[in-house]
């Protein structure tokens, strides 16, 4: 019989966004990164009022980055937008950032 030891290392953000970011104005691009790392390794997910959103997502052995682009932000765009790290064993590991248009970012 044989033994086989795993071990898992919780997820860890490796780079998350500011608290707050400001868009200076309507209709300019934002690009928000989050980061994690783990054993196994993480999937990143972001939402906006417990909605997923759609990222762009990079993973390489030991790190797994999604990026939120917004093309054109617009009024509505502006909220609390939450980044999740998730393992498979569903250890989870979040981090919120406000976004939203730079004279109501208060």
């Amino acid at each position: 019989m044989e033994n086989y030891v795993t071990f898992s290392v919780l997820p860890v953000f490796s780079s998350t966004p500011s608290s707050s970011v400001s868009v200076p104005r309507i209709r300019e691009a934002l690009r928000v990164n989050c980061s994690a790392r783990g054993t196994p390794l993480p999937t990143v997910t972001w939402y906006k009022n417990d909605v997923r959103v759609p990222v762009t997502n990079k993973v390489t052995d030991n790190e797994f980055t999604s990026k939120l682009v917004i093309g054109e932000f617009q009024s509505a765009d502006q909220g609390t937008y939450k980044c999740v790290a998730r393992n498979v064993y569903n250890d989870t590991v979040e981090t919120s950032t406000r976004i939203c248009k730079s004279l109501s970012c208060t």
